[in-house]
């Protein structure tokens, strides 16, 4: 459990099974909205291509490879220094209140509105105009305090600090930030993927979570949203409340995230008649990725989900839809592009449990819970571009503030 491989089976129960299965028997209005222009029949359609993509992964995934561990210098937590850690954690939180405060502009921090806490942030650029920026190296800086918070949570998990300790009071300091950070951000995704990462780091360095633990969580978590959502609706009675409760739990099924069997429907039915095959260019656009668009102001968008949302979904506006890598690799090589990426697929997360899935060890732990989670619940609803960018973003990361808390030679000469 916990396994990269455990989230893509999360991803296909979720975004293929249970959606195909409330698409199929549940034919409402909320249903008919989801689906737009294409029927029940196209959905089904697409189920071959799916099937055959899963068994690519699944050979992938199976396919016998090398077991090699990443040796990292800073693996052994001996060299660890406390006093640099905590340090160090206090210069983070800082930055990323300090960074934070300079990149949203003060009127999008003043909220009056519930309206306004959770819509889009925006740049005010003159008259009556606003635009979306991305500000990378602005959001990179701000968000250390949540690379900040895993390496923290893996020191006090892995040493087993006490309940009563500095550790604990910064430890919380460090999620609340984190959970901030996200909070400015409008990004639920954000904080929810703030407590997989707990969770994944208190299973592998402090306690073993059961099953039936996390399935009751996840319940429970699921049935407060529900109601937390419902109670907002002033004319609420004790006689709708099932209803309503249906509502939500349709919202929360009917979306476009995971390996959503909508889109892929969707695209299938699509390329090429209205988008033409991309041959491998959108696999690329990472390559560009580190130059500010300050320096390049058409800078082609990394991801390719704002060009899918225009040609395949025929919308305008500025959001995107991921096609899922599966469909990635149909969008550029038609049905053998997708069943490659996704024997492809199927041999990196092999490869990443077992190269970074070593229980009991912080920094590998450390690692595989950014690499994993993206592997399982990113890449294989989203694209490869924007994949590599945000692995390559968390590695370098990581890397850098763990270098910072090595106990120096003197230290560890001393200590001997």
């Amino acid at each position: 459990m916990f396994e990269a491989h455990s989230f893509v089976l999360l991803s296909v129960v979720i975004g293929v099974i249970l959606r195909g299965i409330w698409i199929s028997l549940f034919q409402t209005d909320s249903v008919n909205e989801f689906l737009g222009s294409i029927s029940v029949t196209d959905v089904l359609s697409a189920y071959p291509l799916v099937f055959s993509g899963l068994i690519a992964y699944l050979l992938g995934y199976y396919t016998k490879i090398k077991n090699v561990r990443v040796p990292f210098k800073f693996s052994n937590p001996a060299i660890w220094s406390r006093r640099y850690l905590i340090g160090i954690s206090v210069v983070v939180i800082v930055i990323s209140g300090w960074v934070s405060y300079k990149l949203f502009d003060l009127n999008t921090l003043l909220f009056t509105t519930l309206e306004e806490v959770s819509s889009k942030r925006r740049t005010f650029v003159g008259g009556e105009k606003w635009q979306y920026t991305s500000s990378g190296y602005m959001r990179w800086a701000a968000g250390l305090v949540t690379y900040m918070y895993v390496i923290y949570a893996a020191y006090y998990f892995y040493k087993d600090k006490s309940l009563w300790s500095v550790d604990s009071l910064l430890l919380v300091v460090l999620f609340l930030f984190s959970t901030g950070y996200y909070f400015v951000l409008s990004s639920r995704g954000g904080v929810i993927s703030l407590i997989i990462y707990t969770i994944i780091i208190y299973h592998f360095l402090q306690k073993r979570i059961s099953v039936r633990a996390v399935v009751t969580g996840l319940s429970i978590s699921v049935i407060l949203f529900a109601f937390m959502t419902i109670l907002r609706d002033p004319t609420l009675s004790t006689r709708n409340i099932a209803h309503s409760l249906y509502k939500e739990t349709d919202k929360i099924i009917l979306n476009e995230n995971m390996f959503g069997i909508k889109k892929t429907a969707k695209i299938y039915k699509e390329v090429p008649e209205n988008m033409n095959y991309m041959y491998g260019s959108t696999m690329v656009r990472w390559v560009y990725a580190p130059i500010p668009r300050s320096m390049w102001p058409s800078k082609p968008i990394i991801s390719i989900g704002k060009t899918i949302n225009r040609k395949v979904y025929g919308n305008n506006n500025l959001s995107g839809v991921p096609p899922t890598i599966m469909m990635e690799g149909y969008i550029n090589f038609s049905f053998m592009g997708a069943i490659i990426v996704m024997y492809m697929l199927g041999l990196m997360v092999n490869y990443t449990n077992l190269t970074l899935l070593v229980p009991n060890s912080p920094v590998h732990i450390i690692f595989f819970t950014f690499v994993g989670t993206k592997l399982g619940l990113g890449l294989v609803g989203g694209d490869l571009s924007r994949f590599i960018v945000g692995t390559l973003k968390d590695m370098i990361s990581l890397s850098l503030l763990l270098s910072f808390v090595i106990k120096s030679p003197i230290q560890i000469k001393s200590r001997r």
